[in-house]
């Protein structure tokens, strides 16, 4: 593929999540080296209670329109991806909602499960710029818990999502993996990719 075609093409957000899990990881994704779909993500959207996440999020915030799976672009970085819900309420602004299966917290979020919060970040910067609208809010729902967590889209989480965007960007255009990966053995462990990755421990 020639590159002025790569420079067109536009890196999955949820890219941006496996950088911040393991870079040797995304960028096996990215070199389309890809994974099965695992049975949690097949059954997502039938999983996820839409009317639920409704309810909690309007008692926040009035709601004028609700975009499920909505597909959202940043040109600026090019990311894009399908968002769980975008809501765009009665202030002419948006709320992303990205819904999880698997338990998380606020606590977490701050944690163990930043990646993910760093992942709600892309969409929301994505869906700011594909709606032309300022971000209101973003959530994350986890099923597990049957809560709407809120997430502050700070200055900090938009220059992670802008640094995994450059650093995806460049690993397209060079075909080259990223030259040191702090590894960590649990994860390794249950990596598909441990048999093909250098840094594999």
């Amino acid at each position: 593929m020639s590159s002025s075609l790569v420079e067109d093409v536009l890196i999955p957000i949820g890219l941006v999540k496996e950088y911040y899990w393991c870079p040797m990881e995304a960028y096996f994704k990215l070199m389309a080296w890809r994974e099965a779909p695992t049975e949690s993500m097949m059954a997502g959207a039938e999983i996820v209670p839409r009317d639920r996440i409704v309810e909690l999020l309007e008692e926040r915030h009035r709601v004028h329109e609700l975009l499920w799976e909505h597909p959202v672009v940043s040109r600026r970085l090019r990311l894009g991806g399908r968002v769980d819900l975008v809501a765009i309420t009665v202030n002419d602004a948006v709320v992303v909602v990205e819904a999880k299966l698997s338990k998380t917290s606020r606590r977490a979020l701050r944690g163990r499960d930043k990646r993910l919060l760093i992942q709600l970040a892309a969409y929301a910067i994505a869906a700011e710029e594909a709606l032309r609208l300022p971000l209101e809010a973003a959530y994350v729902y986890s099923t597990e818990v049957d809560k709407l967590i809120e997430a502050k889209i700070t200055p900090l989480l938009r220059r992670l999502v802008e640094h995994a965007a450059k650093e995806l960007r460049r690993m397209l255009l060079e075909a080259k993996p990223p030259e040191t990966v702090r590894t960590n053995r649990r994860r390794c462990r249950v990596c598909s990719y441990r048999h093909v990755c250098p840094f594999a421990r």
